[in-house]
Order: structure tokens, then sequence, then C-alpha cells
């Protein structure tokens, strides 16, 4: 009768195992190493096995998909007379009680879980450095996370990673970068994307402009305040072809429509040039500036000279162009009013 009973047990555990191995998208093996943990955890359980004796009490013996648990004879209570001689006895899982079977249940639940996480965090993680389409799910006011799906996988948008004119709103799509897995703190281990990276930009350029996808132009350099603005220098290495005018498309449909992906971001295409003073020059466009003068080359500082009525553009709103300028050429600018003759 017992026999018959562990078979019965057997041949369901069986058929469930198939059966979760295709819902979650796992192996069998997976789902019986998960289903081990969860029935030692249950014979411990049923035993009253201290939790750091488990290693040395119960031990498993594989036969294909059948399972046979031993438990060692000093945390039995009562000893079968056959294996009175044994210092391993067979612990039938018929015997388990509804209490346990319970804890059986919460165990395996839980390895599946986290086995189809890890899963499911590799599949998307693989796309490291790509930018994928997430939709949101919510947003959490205690953490200030973003939770995302992408591909039906839950990613995370940190703080530092969001853009401040995102609504992220339930159901919004959104353009990110994938960083990759990682331990993300108030969550734990999950993939991080990002909206915020310098390479998110640089990659929507690749996707937008073909010229920039081929390598005909090339990005030299990007700075980015995210979801204000950004300058991005690009050259050709056709010197038939305007870098700027491909980056910016006709009627400004390339430059728009990669603006449109980061919250309206305002992007300055500008051109990038091996002479400090020219790239300067451009950079702080679309202010216009009189002269450049390169002070301590070794230290890479320069002072910028242009007119009352244009001062305020070429150093921009709260400083925002000349700090975006000189974080894209690694140059200290000073602005001053006037020519290099003016007190």
């Amino acid at each position: 009768m017992e026999k018959n009973k562990s078979e019965a047990i057997e041949k369901a555990l069986n058929e469930y195992i198939r059966q979760i191995a295709s819902d979650l998208d796992l192996t069998p093996q997976e789902i019986i190493e998960a289903l081990k943990d969860a029935l030692v955890s249950a014979i411990r359980k049923e035993l009253d096995i201290p939790k750091e004796a488990v290693g040395s009490a119960i031990k498993i013996e594989e036969n294909g998909s059948s399972l046979k648990f031993l438990v060692n004879k000093d945390f039995v209570k009562t000893i079968p007379e056959d294996e009175a001689v044994s210092d391993w006895i067979e612990f039938p899982l018929s015997n388990l009680s509804r209490v346990s079977i319970q804890t059986a249940e919460n165990t395996l639940k839980n390895r599946m879980n986290e086995k189809s996480k890890e899963k499911a965090i590799k599949r998307i993680a693989q796309f490291s450095g790509e930018v994928v389409t997430a939709r949101v799910i919510r947003r959490d006011p205690k953490t200030k996370l973003i939770y995302m799906d992408v591909d039906g996988v839950e990613c995370v948008l940190e703080p530092s990673e969001q853009l401040p004119t995102d609504r992220y709103a339930p159901g919004d799509s959104l353009r990110c970068l994938v960083l990759g897995a990682k331990n993300i703190p108030m969550y734990g281990q999950g993939v991080a994307l990002s909206r915020s990276s310098p390479d998110l930009l640089k990659l929507l350029f690749t996707l937008e402009v073909p010229e920039v996808a081929d390598g005909v132009v090339r990005i030299m350099g990007i700075a980015r305040k995210p979801g204000r603005r950004s300058k991005v220098a690009v050259m050709s290495i056709d010197p038939r072809l305007d870098p700027q005018g491909a980056c910016i498309g006709y009627k400004g449909q390339r430059i728009q429509a990669i603006s449109r992906s980061l919250a309206n971001e305002k992007i300055d295409v500008v051109r990038w040039d091996t002479d400090p003073a020219k790239l300067i020059a451009n950079v702080l466009s679309p202010g216009k500036v009189d002269k450049v003068e390169v002070l301590d080359p070794k230290n890479k500082r320069a002072l910028v000279y242009t007119t009352p009525d244009n001062i305020k553009v070429v150093v921009g709103e709260d400083g925002e162009n000349v700090e975006l300028a000189e974080q894209l050429t690694g140059w200290t600018i000073d602005v001053r009013e006037g020519g290099p003759d003016e007190d």
C-alpha cells in the first residue's frame, strides 16, 4: 500500500515537472534541483531537523527522474525493523504531513520564481549596450524606481538613469539603453536600463542616421544634460558629405525623431575640428563667437570673446551652453564681452 502511494506521488511529481518546465521555460533538470530543495525543506520540517544540520542529516539518491530521500538514523525517532542496521533510513514522501507538503509547495514556488527570473534576466542582459523599446509598468513612490517591461521581462530605471522630462505614465513606450544585469539598490538582481546615458544618444543617431550607421559620418564627442540639452560633434570621412546636414536630415526630420525619443531634448549638432580654438567656437553654437584665445594648451584653458548682445546665448541659461561645451571638449572656457584688445 505504501509502495503504491509512493509510486503515485512519484508519477504525479514527474507530470508536474514536465508541465512546470514547459510553462516557465526551464529545463526538467532545473525543476528537479528546485524540487530537491523543496522536499528537503519539507522533510526537515517534518522531522524537526535543525537547519544547520541538514547537510549531515539528509541525502538524496537519484535514479533518472526518481528521487529517494535518506535520513541519518540519528534524526529518526522510529526506525523500521528491517532498516535497524543501516545508518541511513529511507523517508517515504507519503509520510509527509499536510503542513510539510505546504512547506514543500512554497519552497518550490520560490525556487521556480528565482530560476525563471534568473533566466529572464540573462535573456535581456545579453542585449547590454543596445537600444530596446520598454513599456512603463509603474513607478515606486518610495524608491523612485521605474519598473519597465522589455519583452515580458521586468527591468528597472534607477533615479540617476531617468529623464526629468519623462512622464513615466503606465503603458508609455520609451527607448532605453540596456545597461546589463546588476544588483540594483532597493530592488535586488535585475536588468538595469538608462534614459540618461550619452551612449543612448549615440545609438539613436546610429539608428536614425544611415551615414552614421555606415561609418561615413562619425560621432567624435557627446555632452549631455539629460532631458534638457545635448551637443554632438560630428565629422565626415567623405569631404563631399556635410556631416551636420546628414544628422539633421531633410527639414530636420532625423534630429526631430531622435529628440522625440528623448522627451524633446534639444540637440545641437556641431562640426568637429582638430584645432581646439575652432572646435570651441563650433561647440558654443548657436552662440556667435568673435575670437577664441588659447591661454594654456597644456592645462586646456581658453578665453572666448563675444559681443554684448551675443553673450547670453554663448553662455546659455544658467551657464548651460558653456558647461556642455566644456564637457564635450575637455577645455575650461571663460567667456568675455568685447575683443582681446579691450580691458
